[in-house]
């Protein structure tokens, strides 16, 4: 997820997680990202009540073990970000929320998009993450 989102909804709160000490640290030189912003969004989905983790740089390579690690812990979201400040964010869905992945720029989304409306009658209105390439990722 890129830091250009709007808030994603609340889930039920993550447990205390640590850094995993034994992940060696990729390259987080500046590829244009605002670091601040990126800190400020992965603290924004933790208050929500994601657990978050570090990707690559404009990239959707964890940098941790996120299955274990991901966290809503602000302190430890801090020092992932403290460690890769250009890192992206990933967010884990909970469990009975489903995120679409929808790539609009890709040929042929629009009508595929549209035949799920048909048959299913359309999205609804509701929080959407932009991502990085210019897709959209909505909570259902």
């Amino acid at each position: 997820m890129s830091a250009k989102r709007n808030a994603t909804p609340a889930a039920g709160r993550g447990s205390r997680q640590e850094i995993d000490p034994d992940f060696t640290d990729e390259s987080t030189a500046s590829v244009g990202h605002d670091s601040s912003a990126l800190l400020a969004a992965a603290l924004d989905y933790a208050e929500a009540g994601l657990r978050v983790h570090p990707l690559e740089p404009r990239g959707k390579k964890p940098l941790i073990k996120w299955q274990a690690t991901a966290t809503t812990d602000a302190d430890v979201v801090r020092r992932m970000w403290e460690k890769w400040p250009n890192a992206n964010v990933g967010v884990i869905v909970p469990a009975g929320h489903v995120v679409l992945d929808l790539d609009m720029y890709k040929q042929g989304s629009r009508q595929q998009l549209a035949a799920l409306e048909a048959g299913l009658g359309p999205l609804p209105r509701t929080h959407t993450a932009h991502t990085g390439g210019g897709g959209e990722h909505p909570w259902l």
